[in-house]
């Protein structure tokens, strides 16, 4: 059995990590807390002033496709 940490995304971290999956990939187009969380998760990082999703961001966008906004996701990390 692999363990693992489920965390969830409120509301504006679910938003703010489509977002960047969608193209506002300029930091100053979002919360800042928002993002800070969501580079702590692992979800997105930043390249040449630039946001960006991570392996483990497209893992979660593909995941969560055709799924409402605000529906309470959450990510499943690997513990290592």
């Amino acid at each position: 059995m692999s363990q693992g940490l489920f965390v969830a995304l409120d509301r504006e971290e679910e938003a703010a990590v489509r977002r960047v999956a969608y193209g506002a990939s300029e930091p100053r187009h979002h919360f800042t807390p928002d993002i800070a969380r969501l580079r702590t998760l692992a979800l997105i990082d930043e390249c040449a002033g630039k946001l960006q999703l991570t392996l483990l961001g497209r893992q979660w966008i593909s995941q969560s496709a055709g799924r409402l906004v605000g529906s309470g996701a959450a990510i499943h990390m690997r513990m290592r």
